[in-house]
């Protein structure tokens, strides 16, 4: 969690909304803007700044980060799992596609040329 380069080479990879809850997205803008500032990124820092913002109780509080921090990856590894995350944020963006899809296609009236060219035009954007 706290080693800057694994953050550097995270940053590349991954967006806020891949993340599947919404109390890792906060965390994960926390340690952008320590990074950012050049501040520490550890556990006790992003705490700090969770709490400044009024966002700690709502990830879950410091245990959270805590226990967030010590899954952390060896930060050679980083990049690997960020990948994972990101796949795995495609594969739910599919899903949730394929389904407005299935459920606009079955409005009377909808025209399947519009239908198709607004699936391709969801399904391009951070595939």
């Amino acid at each position: 969690m706290h080693h800057a380069e694994s953050i550097a080479e995270v940053r590349e990879l991954l967006d806020g909304t891949d993340f599947y809850r919404p109390a890792h997205e906060t965390i994960w803008g926390a340690l952008l803007q320590l990074h950012q500032q050049g501040d520490p990124t550890g556990p006790i820092a992003v705490s700090a700044l969770l709490q400044r913002q009024g966002d700690l109780n709502r990830v879950g509080g410091a245990s959270a980060v805590h226990a967030l921090a010590n899954a952390s990856v060896a930060s050679g590894s980083a990049g690997y799992y960020a990948d994972i995350v990101a796949r795995t944020a495609r594969l739910r963006r599919v899903q949730s596609a394929g389904l407005r899809a299935a459920q606009l296609a079955s409005d009377p009236g909808s025209d399947p040329e519009e239908l198709h060219t607004a699936l391709e035009d969801t399904l391009r954007t951070r595939a």
